[in-house]
């Protein structure tokens, strides 16, 4: 067996591809059934989980899949409560970053970066891998990446930002702090533009959208409260700005776009 055939075998601990015996004693040498003993291989235990959209773990298996130096390989599985876990060798794709995503009939993945594991020891875990309804952009890839404080700071912001009587500006400090943590939080941003637009402080909403918009231009949920708000304050360039990637992320923001680009000011909807 070739190095680069050798490189690409992966272990997937929760469904195993060969029997108990042949694993337990190819393990034992310490490396993956199928890696010749004069191949050096440097087993990294890679865990993580995978949730859906809105909240909530899948209801069935959903398989994990590894893009890396142009090929797609099946590598696991996740067991009933979201989580996964495989052996990848270390040495695979040594200074190259690949790719983590999940596989579920009716749904998308965003892509979980993994970069090269040369070094690493025992285990590494890449975080939540997220399914949306099939409709890709509905999750901010970049937003993936967030710490969990800044995590924690949305999460809080949206509650109070959606009691019976909204805690506006409590809930603003908790954007602030997400979206100063962590600039990429496209998710925070767009939330940060809404309060802001609430608070009729239009102009730092627009700046607030923005920052989210840059962020992460494929997350399709920031151009319409955007582009509504820019055309009340008869922002025309901040429209065409943002419609040229409004539209190819996602064409049914055509016809608001359209409109928006010609008419005078509108009442936004946040």
């Amino acid at each position: 067996m070739t190095r680069a055939a050798a490189a690409l075998t992966l272990i997937t601990l929760a469904l195993p591809a060969v029997t108990a015996a042949q694993i337990s004693v190819q393990q034992r040498r310490g490396r993956p059934p199928g890696v010749a003993s004069s191949t050096p291989f440097h087993p990294v235990d890679v865990v993580g989980s995978v949730a859906l959209e809105h909240g909530g773990s899948p209801s069935q298996p959903v398989r994990i899949m590894l893009a890396c130096m142009g090929r797609l390989d099946h590598v696991g599985v996740t067991d009933r409560n979201g989580r996964f876990r495989f052996r990848f060798d270390s040495t695979i794709a040594e200074g190259h970053i690949c790719n983590l995503s999940a596989a579920l009939t009716g749904f998308s993945s965003t892509k979980v970066s993994m970069p090269s594991l040369t070094g690493t020891e025992g285990s590494i875990n890449v975080g939540t891998i997220k399914l949306s309804d099939g409709r890709p952009g509905v999750i901010s890839v970049t937003s993936a990446g967030a710490p969990k404080s800044a995590r924690r700071n949305l999460k809080r912001a949206r509650k109070l930002a959606a009691r019976s009587k909204p805690k506006l500006d409590e809930a603003l400090v908790e954007l602030q702090a997400a979206v100063a943590e962590y600039d990429l939080y496209a998710e925070a941003w767009l939330e940060l533009g809404g309060v802001l637009a609430k608070l009729e402080r239009p102009i730092e909403a627009l700046n607030a959208y923005g920052q989210g918009i840059r962020a992460d231009p494929s997350f399709i949920l920031s151009y319409r409260p955007a582009i509504r708000l820019a055309r009340h304050e008869d922002a025309l360039d901040l429209i065409n700005l943002w419609c040229q990637d409004a539209v190819r992320v996602d064409p049914t923001l055509r016809n608001i776009c359209s409109e928006s680009a010609s008419a005078g000011s509108a009442v936004p909807e946040h």
